[in-house]
């Protein structure tokens, strides 16, 4: 039996927080996933490939066991419509394409790995990217709103 991964915790209970914080309305599904998400800038100041590629490995993995949580009974799209917001602490608002390619991009990859798009190419994904200011780290999180893409 394999021991179990030190941040099975922290993952588990970002899919719980996620479940919660479900908001549905017609035809959209928003999920928040907790914990500051990482900008483009951020990733460009870490040292090395490995620490990049640990913390897109673990957004990857919670936003997959967060939207898996929170969407049930699982969510299919054809093409989806989805909104990032970036939610974070501090005085400064970062540009919303600098949330692009952070932590946002391994959220994106989840949708595709847990079956609620197809591909995350532009003919089945359209992405807006926003940043929101909070006043508690505990507050810190990704915001997504998924929608059906209707027309176009």
């Amino acid at each position: 039996m394999n021991a179990p991964h030190p941040d099975d915790a922290r993952l588990a209970k970002v899919a719980v927080e996620a479940f919660r914080a479900l908001r549905r309305e017609a035809g959209v599904w928003i999920v928040e996933i907790p914990g500051r998400a990482e900008t483009t800038n951020d990733f460009r100041r870490m040292r090395g490939h490995q620490q990049r590629s640990r913390i897109t490995r673990e957004w990857r993995l919670a936003a997959g066991m967060a939207l898996t949580a929170a969407l049930v009974p699982p969510v299919r799209l054809d093409r989806a419509d989805v909104t990032v917001t970036r939610v974070a602490t501090g005085t400064r608002r970062p540009d919303p394409d600098g949330v692009a390619g952070g932590a946002a991009k391994a959220v994106l990859d989840a949708l595709v790995d847990v079956g609620i798009i197809v591909n995350d190419d532009e003919q089945h994904l359209r992405v807006r990217y926003e940043t929101a200011r909070c006043l508690r780290r505990q507050d810190e999180c990704l915001r997504l709103r998924i929608a059906r893409w209707e027309g176009d």
